[in-house]
């Protein structure tokens, strides 16, 4: 992990940037190259070398960043969409976006790591803890990619450093479970294939208190 300053729009913060480790680079890719040669296709995916950036996340890792961030912003998505994050028998909703569309400031350090990175991922995302596209009014982005089903940090900024364990701590206790529940239910009003659309929705009033406290971004505009 590597920690610089940064200044974006006149303001100075930190930035952490993380590195893989790479154990037997040489090897996995002779033993990936080798499997996609005889068609073992997962087996290729499951061998291939780490990327030269990120740290790998676990489950319950991505679970927690999954229930700190609501939206995602993705370079394969052309559409948008809701998508589920599973772990244990806990699922986490989030709402996926154009790349493009993309409106919270990026730090120019963390724009230069994702265009060197590009091509060893098969996508990166930005994460925002907004629950509908709203102006920049809430914590930082985290940016990550996604490599063979695998997930890995690359870089965090500014108020998304708080610490890992405080996050965690909010997501797993009584209070997060039910704001994840209530989340998937906001989230569902706005998506017209959700499978459970006929629950009843949270009021805005409630939903407010629930972001407020999660650290989630309700805008005034209907979101």
């Amino acid at each position: 992990m590597k920690t610089t300053s940064e200044t974006l729009v006149g303001t100075t913060f930190q930035l952490e940037e993380y590195a893989a480790a790479k154990p037997g680079a040489e090897d996995a890719a002779t033993l990936e190259a080798l499997y996609r040669k005889m068609g073992l296709i997962a087996l290729a995916d499951r061998s291939a070398p780490a990327p030269s950036a990120g740290q790998l996340l676990t489950d319950a890792e991505l679970a927690v960043w999954g229930w700190r961030y609501p939206s995602v912003y993705s370079t394969l998505n052309t559409q948008g969409g809701v998508r589920v994050l599973r772990h244990a028998r806990v699922l986490t909703y989030q709402v996926t976006r154009p790349w493009a569309r993309l409106t919270w400031p990026v730090p120019p350090h963390v724009c230069g790591l994702a265009q060197a990175v590009r091509e060893e991922f098969d996508t990166l995302e930005i994460w925002t803890p907004e629950l509908r596209p709203a102006p920049r009014i809430g914590p930082s982005p985290i940016l990550v990619g996604w490599k063979h089903q695998r997930v890995y940090l690359l870089a965090r900024w500014a108020e998304a450093l708080e610490p890992f364990e405080q996050i965690a701590a909010r997501a797993k206790s009584r209070r997060g479970r039910r704001a994840l529940a209530l989340r998937r239910r906001w989230i569902e009003q706005w998506d017209p294939l959700a499978a459970a659309g006929w629950w009843v929705q949270p009021s805005r009033w409630r939903m407010r208190r629930v972001a407020a406290w999660a650290g989630w971004v309700l805008d005034e505009g209907g979101a």
